[in-house]
């Protein structure tokens, strides 16, 4: 499966599940995706926001996501943000065009 915006535009506003490093469930809802621009670089460049209400954030680093439609798939998130009701990741993709 190659990884493009279009892929999940259509589960903006939908739940993922994964595990933190100490193996609490954490759901993640997937808020909002971001085109870059990469203009003559032969790669299309997104980005996935996804928020949890969780107290501790989960650590950067490659995780599991499940999703209904989805399935699994694997992601690097990195925090980027607490939010007044957890907190805020993002996942960047380059992908060849």
């Amino acid at each position: 499966m190659t990884f493009t915006a279009a892929l999940f535009r259509p589960y903006v506003d939908t739940s993922f599940s994964t595990h933190s490093p100490d193996n609490r469930e954490v759901a993640l809802l997937l808020e909002s995706i971001t085109n870059g621009a990469m203009e003559n670089s032969g790669y299309h460049s997104f980005s996935l926001f996804f928020a949890d209400e969780s107290s501790a954030p989960l650590p950067q680093g490659g995780y599991r996501l499940q999703h209904a439609q989805l399935g699994e798939q694997f992601i690097f998130l990195v925090p980027i943000a607490k939010t007044a009701n957890g907190h805020r990741y993002q996942a960047c993709f380059n992908v060849q065009a």
